[in-house]
């Protein structure tokens, strides 16, 4: 007969009991070498890129454990902006991004909300890719059997569920299914010998690293050129904000500007309509010299006699009794007949 784990009690099913602490809380300049060296490698650059990372927490003036969470998500972000490496530490072979991603859980103590942030996924997204980790490292175990159709759900859901980050009906419906499936069962025991692998230890950074010169906290953080440049567009158009709503506020500030945005509108009003009366008078100008080189300057004088003597009626004058440009322009044309009252005008 074949040797079968022994099942799971119901209490355990439930609720399951939450892993074992990992050690102490290390300093800060030991999480920012690890994660340096684990992207850069032992080499120069590990210290440098652990210099900045501890100067941009400092910047910030957090606290622990918030100090610690910043720098995670700030390696997590120089990992993914520097295409992706393998970490250094990463004893398994295995390029894909689902083993990576579960050694940054259990080196860099990151979260699946910090894995999220980095991937630009959501934080069910990155479980899931977490949990596929986890059943690669169960496969090397034992052999994963193909799952029946009322098995798929609870298998996606065990890491969930060992980790409490299931809902109550949720974790009540795998409880209930590992009750009666032994194949399911035997994953799950192997899944928390996976979840219950120790932490890794972090790298003791360099002297020069624990005795680096602090900076001055300030309440501005800067990732990027990119998040400094929205910062500093969001300042400018703040201090453009106040402006307008202090005009918009003040009963005489708000007046005078009206009354200086009317004198503006009524200057340019008149500037386009001298500008239109120029253009106007060029194309006037323009027709008669065509017409007289054409010899045709008898059939344009009375024409332009009345255009020219419109412009001293100023704005009084009836736009339907004022003579086209147009009209004296068409007469330039020698195979056109003009009627009279084109030439002319209509009479009054």
């Amino acid at each position: 007969m074949t040797n079968l784990p022994p099942e799971p009690s119901v209490e355990g099913l439930h609720r399951p009991a939450p892993l074992a602490p990992g050690p102490a809380r290390a300093s800060l300049e030991a999480l920012a070498y690890s994660c340096s060296v684990d992207l850069c490698g032992e080499s120069p650059k590990a210290l440098t890129l652990a210099k900045d990372l501890l100067k941009d927490v400092r910047k910030s003036g957090l606290k622990s454990p918030f100090a610690e969470a910043l720098l995670r998500r700030l390696a997590l972000a120089e990992w993914t902006r520097m295409d992706r490496p393998r970490p250094s530490r990463l004893e398994s072979r295995d390029p894909k991004e689902s083993a990576i991603l579960v050694f940054f859980l259990n080196a860099w103590r990151a979260s699946y909300e910090d894995l999220a942030i980095a991937l630009l996924v959501s934080e069910d997204r990155a479980r899931h890719l977490v949990h596929k980790a986890r059943m690669e490292q169960v496969g090397t175990m034992t052999r994963i059997p193909i799952p029946r159709p009322e098995c798929r759900r609870p298998r996606e859901l065990l890491s969930d569920f060992r980790e409490d980050l299931l809902s109550d009906p949720l974790a009540e419906d795998v409880a209930q299914h590992l009750r009666g499936c032994r194949e399911c069962t035997t994953l799950d025991l192997h899944l928390r010998t996976v979840l219950s692998i120790p932490e890794r230890p972090l790298i003791e950074p360099p002297p020069e690293l624990l005795h680096s010169g602090t900076v001055r906290r300030t309440m501005s953080l800067s990732l990027d050129g990119v998040s400094r440049t929205q910062r500093r567009a969001g300042i400018v158009l703040l201090a453009l904000g106040v402006v307008m709503g202090v005009f918009q506020l003040h009963p005489g500030l708000n007046a005078s500007a009206s009354a200086q945005m009317d004198r503006m509108g009524a200057s340019m009003s008149r500037w386009r309509g001298r500008g239109e009366r120029l253009l106007e008078d060029l194309r006037v100008l323009r027709a008669l010299a065509l017409g007289s080189l054409e010899g045709r300057t008898e059939e344009l004088s009375q024409t332009l006699d009345e255009y020219v003597n419109s412009g001293n009626d100023g704005e009084s004058s009836n736009a339907k009794n004022k003579p086209s440009p147009d009209a004296v322009l068409d007469s330039r044309d020698p195979k056109a007949t003009p009627s009279p009252e084109r030439l002319i005008g209509p009479r009054p």
